[in-house]
């Protein structure tokens, strides 16, 4: 059985026909790019890191860096049953100038340590086809170029502090659900902190959940430059529980 293939009429150049559009995708040409199919996604941190811990271990690399290792003490609490979990922490430090000799090294072990402007750079989830779930993150891996031994207990062995600084735009109470009265209510120990963060030349709000601040205390902090210490995010929000007035 042969088959017909009807002809489309050509257009003349110039010519403009009835039908024509360019949101069209008749006649169209699928070609293909030689880049890499492996999705990549850039972490750019917008808060400061700082690490205060009780120095477990320590390792000299060969290239000289230093790799400090904690024990973090985590209390968790399962149906009905108080436990307390350990994980691993770790940090790798690089001098700016000179390597670090395994004396110098050997000094911070057993002690408490304080380490500021450390590098946070998230390690996403391996699926098994080989690319990255960059909705999970599996672990975070930390970088700093400083160290000091501080005079303080640290009761969980390892401590990280997020730290970010704004200008409080506007305070707005938070609001829950009480199931009692069936009715959504004020949050009387919570309030949420409305701030900009400029991005070029986009502007974009932000908003933050501060923890046992009242509404009307949280007022006071309207047009202020404050600085938060626990920065934290629970779920698709961000909170904190410790702020100052910068």
């Amino acid at each position: 059985m042969e088959t017909t293939i009807e002809k489309k009429p050509t257009t003349q150049k110039g010519e403009v026909t009835p039908n024509t559009s360019i949101y069209s995708e008749d006649n169209l040409f699928i070609g293909e790019t030689n880049e890499t199919n492996e999705p990549k996604r850039e972490f750019e941190p917008w808060y400061k890191v700082k690490i205060q811990g009780l120095v477990r271990s320590y390792k000299v690399h060969d290239d000289g860096s230093l790799q400090l290792k904690f024990e973090h003490k985590i209390n968790k609490s399962i149906g009905g049953i108080d436990f307390i979990d350990l994980e691993d922490k770790s940090i790798r430090l690089r001098k700016d100038a000179g390597i670090y000799s395994d004396k110098e090294a050997k000094s911070f072990l057993g002690k408490s340590v304080e380490i500021i402007d450390v590098s946070e750079s998230p390690v996403y989830v391996k699926k098994s086809d080989g690319t990255y779930d960059f909705g999970k993150i599996e672990r975070y891996l930390y970088q700093a170029n400083n160290v000091k031994v501080i005079d303080k207990t640290i009761e969980s062995g390892f401590e990280l502090y997020k730290i970010v600084e704004f200008r409080v735009k506007e305070v707005i109470p938070s609001i829950k659900y009480d199931m009692r009265k069936k009715a959504q209510v004020v949050d009387k120990d919570k309030s949420i902190l409305i701030y900009e963060v400029e991005n070029d030349t986009l502007v974009s709000l932000h908003k933050i959940i501060a923890n046992g601040v009242t509404f009307q205390k949280a007022q006071t902090l309207k047009g202020k430059e404050i600085v938060v210490l626990d920065l934290a995010q629970v779920g698709k929000n961000y909170v904190c529980s410790k702020l100052k007035i910068k």
